[in-house]
């Protein structure tokens, strides 16, 4: 008999072979055709990116040409300022405008810090303002007498020293009259520094401030106190950068006491001016060094890219001045604007041409696209003309090389003994899974059949005690209404469970995508289970800063839905829930946790199949169909993820949604 089916299966077996060879050059030489096209494909669409941009950039050299060179030539500086932050505000993918001249001296962002080093000399202080300041406390009215006669004395400086030190002591005596009078005109004075406080007309300034607070005039101090911010950062005092956030402090102090806006606009001007000091020295240091100014004198187009902590795209030209050296015109790129409005519309058409496309940069990030392992790189084209740090990816399914099959005889009568052995002990596991598969689906039938019941055996009893009346007691009606709306949720959500699966197993089931912060929609799916989870103590645990992700809002609150109405089905004594939200190696995790009954290791790899159900006598008594798990894994693996279990039998179970981030 065995020798039958050998003789029988080398023939069968080597033509098989011969076939397979014949199917397996095929496959391997299409799917060559199509690295090919994927090829041409990457190769195409990077063109498509870079004269995207540079349609854009060419725009904004010929606005800088017809709107800002003609002012910088005619040596009008304000008003080509004023003209390149409408440039700046016009042109989304302009971050920064600048303009310098051969030497590095910037006209535009200006690059003088707005305080002195430390260790700058100090004015010394007058002998007599360091007595009257020692008498403040103990002699108020001796220190007011040297004020005095310090002020009407022939010194001007220490006149103004004085009147500002007599009005902060009328000040705090109340005397707020007289301390304005003090005052008058000292906000105007030239600052100098001075060994005790600030200089003189920030003093003078932060006083008046306070005294028309006091007086009911709030706009006024607002108005005074925005100028004399505006005037700290424009370097008009002299001050360290210890003692320039000490008068920071005061003006926040005193301006939060007027109006908003106020300080909204003081706070936005101070952070323009720092930004425009870090991005001068960031010129300083990596533009200028490769500037040459001695080319040609026309407008030229010139790309400029360094990597320090991110990557950075300058482009400049050259302005020609008769007689002169020409200056530099230029702004810095706005990679993330590049990305957002030129690579990602060029890109999503292909993901919809059923490509899998990625976009790296420089530290190997994904810019675009997903991290996945069950694909490998089919194509990768570089930008080298403009973006040399981002490199376009296509992906294709993962392709085994490997058909090295033994051409001996031997290798043959043994492949054949193996096939006859493996039709053999395929029909019998396709028979037992068969079987299996029989029996599982009329278990599921059965189980559903008895949860669809359940629900409307309850919703029948309650509502017809309702309707007939015989209720009398208010409180037992609201609890019926309340059995009936638990019910009733619970038969929609198994309802939906079977809808979702149907359509998942005819392969209909769609997602809708969008870029969604998850916190939000944690917690709207947590205040919806809460309704359900009565009696149980409920911990949830999310991350204040959680990344956005690419995920279909109905899709995923359902799978975690489905994980913590199981952590309630399955929980016996210990009735607690723990929810977990975090970031962890570029993916978002969220665990839902029991103190349950726990999971067998055996049953542990079969627990996502499609109507699978532990056969332990505490799973039968609890009503299920089988089907939560299975589109738990369905929807997290369609958004790019996974799921993770671990569970310990009578210690409860712990389920990690991972999704990309």
């Amino acid at each position: 008999m065995l020798l039958s089916l050998v003789l029988f299966a080398v023939p069968v077996a080597s033509m098989a072979y011969l076939g397979g060879l014949a199917l397996d050059a095929d496959r391997l030489a299409r799917i060559e055709l199509e690295r090919d096209k994927n090829r041409v494909v990457a190769r195409e669409t990077v063109g498509d990116i870079q004269r995207d941009y540079l349609t854009v950039e060419a725009d904004v050299f010929d606005l800088c040409q017809t709107q800002v060179v003609p002012l910088l030539l005619a040596g009008n500086a304000a008003a080509a300022q004023d003209a390149m932050r409408w440039l700046q505000q016009e042109r989304p993918l302009i971050d920064r405008v600048f303009v310098a001249d051969p030497e590095g001296l910037l006209d535009v962002p200006r690059n003088d810090p707005p305080f002195l080093p430390d260790g700058q000399k100090f004015e010394e202080v007058h002998t007599s303002i360091a007595l009257a300041r020692s008498l403040e406390d103990a002699e108020p009215q001796r220190a007011e007498d040297i004020y005095r006669a310090l002020r009407n004395g022939n010194n001007q400086i220490v006149a103004w020293e004085a009147k500002v030190e007599l009005a902060a002591l009328y000040f705090r005596q109340g005397r707020w009259e007289e301390a304005r009078e003090c005052l008058e005109g000292l906000v105007d004075i030239p600052a100098r520094r001075r060994a005790l406080g600030l200089p003189v007309p920030l003093e003078a300034a932060l006083l008046l401030g306070y005294i028309e607070l006091g007086s009911g005039n709030s706009d006024e101090a607002g108005k005074l106190l925005e100028r004399a911010g505006i005037e700290l950062l424009d370097g008009r005092f002299p001050v360290t950068r210890e003692e320039f956030e000490s008068a920071w402090n005061k003006f926040e102090e005193a301006i939060q006491s007027t109006e908003t806006e106020v300080w909204d606009r003081l706070s936005a001007a101070r952070q323009e001016r720092f930004e425009s000091l870090d991005f001068a020295r960031e010129l300083q240091e990596r533009v200028y060094p490769i500037v040459e100014y001695g080319a040609s004198a026309e407008l030229q187009f010139e790309h400029v890219s360094r990597h320090g902590e991110e990557n950075r795209l300058y482009a400049f030209c050259h302005v020609p001045r008769a007689g002169r050296d020409p200056l530099v015109l230029g702004f810095r790129v706005d990679l993330r604007g590049v990305a957002e409005r030129i690579v990602v519309p060029r890109l999503q058409p292909l993901s919809s041409r059923s490509l899998l496309v990625r976009m790296r940069d420089s530290a190997d990030r994904v810019v675009f696209g997903v991290e996945t392992l069950a694909y490998e790189t089919s194509a990768v084209q570089s930008f080298p003309e403009l973006f040399p740090f981002w490199r376009l990816e296509i992906l294709m399914g993962r392709v085994s090389h490997n058909t090295g099959l033994s051409r001996s005889i031997l290798g043959l009568i043994a492949m054949a003994a193996a096939s006859v052995l493996a039709c053999f002990f395929a029909v019998y596991k396709f028979v037992s899974k068969s079987q299996e598969f029989s029996h599982l689906r009329d278990e599921f039938i059965s189980n559903v059949t008895h949860e669809l019941k359940t629900p409307l055996t309850s919703i029948r009893m309650f509502s017809e005690m309702l309707t007939l009346g015989r209720i009398k007691n208010e409180a037992r009606r609201q609890q019926y209404y309340h059995h009936i709306h638990e019910e009733a949720h619970r038969l929609h959500q198994l309802v939906q469970n079977i809808l979702d699966f149907s359509r998942m197993e005819a392969g209909r089931k769609e997602f809708v995508f969008e870029s969604c912060d998850l916190r939000p929609l944690l917690e709207e799916t947590i205040d919806l289970f809460r309704f359900s989870a009565k009696g149980f103590q409920f911990d949830a645990e999310i991350a204040e800063q959680l990344p956005k992700v690419d995920i279909d809002r109905d899709a995923f609150s359902s799978a975690l839905l489905n994980l913590l109405t199981n952590a309630v089905k399955y929980s016996k004594d210990k009735k607690s829930i723990g929810l977990r939200a975090y970031c962890q190696k570029r993916a978002v995790r969220v665990e839902v946790s029991d103190s349950g009954i726990g999971i067998a290791p055996q049953d542990l790899k079969k627990i996502f199949e499609r109507y699978y159900r532990a056969r332990t006598d505490q799973v039968r008594e609890i009503a299920g169909s089988g089907l939560g798990l299975s589109l738990v894994k369905y929807i997290t693996e369609a958004h790019g993820g996974h799921v993770e279990v671990t569970s310990k039998p009578g210690e409860g179970s712990t389920f990690t949604l991972v999704i990309p981030a």
